[in-house]
């Protein structure tokens, strides 16, 4: 018999180079810029991040690099690199967003800093970038209450000026400057779409937008030889339309825009901007649903999770763990919100996706890593639990409000009154609606006058507290003690009509509902739901139903 140890021996040492070769590797240069724009290239061990992944890893001599690129990153995608160097920031690629090399073997991307504080960083093309990625950003300050007014960009000119060693005022001046000189000398639809969203005039970005994006597309139509960019540039054009109109509270026109992207990518072509404008539709489509009633809304909210499953078909766990995690956690409030408004036994079946949904993102929001997203997510995952045990019988119900008031105290580890007095208020209302839901009114009483007692809680999270104060009252049958409570409530409501909305109250009605005592009180649901509606006229008048009702003894 032939011994054959010399040929898989020779096979084994093969096996590392074989795998090597087959590893797709982006290669790239750090340098610094000098004063007069020359380079130099930056020294060995500063740490170079693939932000997409996190991945991490250190420049060789001459400020070299490599770092593993997955396959579903083809040549012309776009990445973001991140440099941590003290007192120095990139200045090209803007915000480190590069692009696939289309030979990864011959070309290589080269990542330029300039020291903090540099005039330099005052570029056309840097503003135009911080006023897109401020497009999107501000709409997570989009709310069930809110109006287009409420938009700030204060925090974010803020961020951006810090970043690069300027003041807000510094920074607003240049905008400002930008602004000018693109209104006075430029006829190109987008930088004066931008200009337009910078001074907050987004029904007329929103115009400029679509419109740029109707001109791209016809000149698509035209110069396929500039497919691939003048794609890119035709979805980013419908989804700055988009953004403008969701920063606007107009989500028909957001959906119609993000649709009209669709149209101009492909999964096989550009994956990870089909996902991006499927996430984007989710969010319109979610926004809608929660406005509209009946049949309307469980339509959007089906979309909503549709596109967000088809978001997830590319936002992997192993490929793109952050934006897997956040795509998790939108399913879970758009399935959430599905489950609210299903009855019979698929409601708690979709609330129970939820929570699943939510308990998906958990595994990659950490506390360590990813504090505030944990916080939010632990909120969410309460407010699903809760409606979730409201509505489950036996001992499980009981179990998952348990569970509820946890993942309540998880979120309020992070979300405290000192550094996010907003957020920390809101978790508290969920906390004392958990608490009025499963009878411990005493501890619901207690929490509520410690929140009431405090002048930092704005006025929509008061009226909330206040209503949930006088139905706890009630619950324990303290009625001597309601009608200043009533009076409070609807002096608080005369003052400030515009505060009254953005809850919703469904366990709470819905365990009113259930106990007599409570539902006798025709007008308490009443007041819950005109909060709910934003319909201060309607809660005006449920509140003097109930004082008359307290004030003859009567229901």
């Amino acid at each position: 018999m032939k011994k054959r140890y010399p040929i898989i021996l020779g096979v084994l040492l093969l096996l590392p180079a074989l795998l090597l070769a087959e590893e797709r590797l982006l290669k790239g240069q750090v340098v610094l810029v000098k004063e007069h724009d020359e380079t130099v290239a930056v020294e060995e061990g500063v740490e170079i991040t693939f932000k997409e992944r996190g991945d991490t890893v250190r420049t060789k001599a001459q400020g070299l690099f490599r770092l593993f690129l997955p396959d579903v990153y083809k040549a012309g995608e776009k990445i973001t690199l991140l440099v941590n160097k003290p007192d120095w920031r990139i200045q090209y690629p803007l915000e480190g967003e590069a692009r696939v090399p289309a030979d990864l073997e011959k070309e290589q991307v080269e990542i330029r800093l300039l020291p903090v504080g540099s005039r330099k960083f005052w570029s056309d093309d840097r503003i135009e970038k911080f006023i897109q990625d401020m497009a999107e950003q501000t709409r997570q300050q989009v709310r069930t209450e809110g109006s287009p007014k409420n938009i700030d960009f204060s925090r974010y000119i803020k961020d951006w000026a810090a970043k690069y060693g300027f003041s807000p005022q510094e920074a607003r001046a240049e905008i400002d400057k930008w602004v000018a000189d693109v209104q006075k000398n430029q006829d190109d639809l987008t930088k004066l779409g931008l200009a337009a969203f910078a001074e907050k005039k987004f029904g007329k970005a929103h115009d400029l937008f679509e419109e740029a994006g109707n001109a791209k597309a016809e000149r698509l139509e035209a110069v396929r030889q500039q497919e691939q960019t003048l794609t890119e540039e035709t979805v980013r054009d419908f989804r700055l339309a988009g953004d403008a109109a969701y920063n606007n509270y107009d989500f028909d026109k957001a959906l119609a825009s993000y649709q009209r992207a669709l149209g101009y990518v492909s999964r096989e072509r550009q994956p990870l901007l089909w996902a991006t404008v499927f996430s984007d539709i989710g969010k319109a489509n979610l926004e809608l649903g929660i406005r509209v009633e009946g049949k309307a809304a469980q339509q959007h909210l089906q979309e909503a999770v549709a596109a967000y499953r088809h978001a997830l078909e590319v936002y992997t766990r192993e490929q793109l763990p952050q934006d897997w995690a956040a795509t998790q956690n939108n399913l879970g409030n758009a399935l959430r919100e599905q489950g609210i408004r299903t009855g019979g036994e698929a409601g708690p079946r979709l609330l129970g996706e939820a929570v699943a949904a939510y308990r998906n993102a958990l595994e990659v929001y950490t506390r360590e890593q990813l504090p505030q997203d944990w916080a939010m997510t632990q909120n969410n995952l309460g407010n699903a639990l809760q409606t979730q045990g409201i509505r489950t019988g036996g001992e499980a119900g009981p179990r998952l409000l348990g569970e509820a008031v946890a993942a309540y105290r998880h979120a309020l580890e992070v979300r405290t009154r000192e550094h996010l007095p907003y957020y920390w208020a809101k978790t508290q209302a969920n906390l004392v609606e958990t608490h009025f839901v499963t009878g411990r009114f005493a501890e619901a009483k207690a929490r509520l006058a410690d929140l009431l007692a405090k002048p930092e809680i704005e006025p929509q999270t008061r009226i909330v507290l206040q209503a949930l104060e006088i139905a706890t009252l009630l619950a324990l049958d303290e009625k001597s003690a309601l009608p200043s409570k009533l009076t409070a409530l609807h002096e608080a409501v005369a003052a400030k009509p515009d505060a009254v909305g953005g809850w919703i109250f469904t366990g709470t009605k819905h365990f009113i509902g259930q106990q007599p005592a409570l539902a006798a009180h025709t007008w308490l649901p009443d007041m819950l739901t005109a909060i709910e509606e934003g319909n201060s006229a309607a809660l005006l008048a449920a509140i003097e139903k109930g004082q008359a009702a307290l004030g003859s003894g009567g229901r």
